[in-house]
């Protein structure tokens, strides 16, 4: 459950700003940005992803509507924030049913 002064960016999906720049540029569309990102499964805690253990390294991303969700969120971020996130399994891509919580940090 997504705490109370999480921003809801839709039925099923929260953001809270964790960490922001003063003066962050705002990601737009079409943007190729690097995240740090951390997920943990809502309701066990269990770790679900990381970036550094997919590939050592942040993931890349592309911000575009392929992305789903992840697009909805990227678009409220800047470069330099970390936020978190609060997704039910409803709101994710058809491949991902999973409740989750994420840590994300943007480059």
């Amino acid at each position: 459950v997504a705490p109370q002064d999480a921003t809801t960016l839709r039925e099923g999906a929260a953001m809270k700003i964790i960490d922001a720049p003063q003066a962050g540029i705002a990601l737009k569309e079409g943007d190729d940005v690097l995240v740090d990102m951390t997920c943990w499964h809502s309701q066990t805690g269990n770790l679900i992803m990381a970036s550094g253990l997919l590939s050592n390294e942040e993931t890349r991303m592309e911000l575009t509507e392929a992305l789903g969700i992840w697009h909805t969120f990227m678009l409220h971020a800047t470069h330099g924030m970390t936020f978190r996130t609060w997704t039910t399994a409803e709101v994710m891509p058809e491949n991902v049913t999973i409740p989750m919580t994420c840590r994300v940090k943007v480059e």
